[in-house]
């Protein structure tokens, strides 16, 4: 759904396309007489900062990065000590952040 001329440019200078997009289908579910999250459900993914300051606030899966980097920078460190050490996996929890989107 167009927002107002005046308006246009407010969405491209604060938000990531996605979130653009998110609030322009949020718009369009209200047009069409949908409302979320009653009749529509949305999840995004990375939890930016940007997420809570959206209408509605959205509901996204939180990664641990800072954790998810320092084990990357360990493996890598303990690679080059150790080239022939087999391949290690780690696997992080994500974590839900409920907001109003859901």
């Amino acid at each position: 759904m167009p927002r107002p001329e005046r308006f246009a440019g407010i969405g491209r200078a604060l938000y990531p396309p996605s979130l653009r997009c998110y609030e322009c289908g949020h718009d369009g579910c209200s047009a069409a007489g949908r409302r979320g999250p009653q009749d529509v459900a949305v999840v995004g993914f990375d939890d930016s900062g940007a997420a809570s300051a959206c209408r509605p606030p959205l509901t996204t899966v939180r990664q641990p990065v800072e954790d998810m980097a320092a084990e990357m920078a360990a493996l890598l460190l303990d690679r080059l000590a150790v080239p022939d050490r087999p391949v290690n996996s780690v696997i992080f929890e994500p974590e839900l952040v409920v907001r109003d989107s859901t």
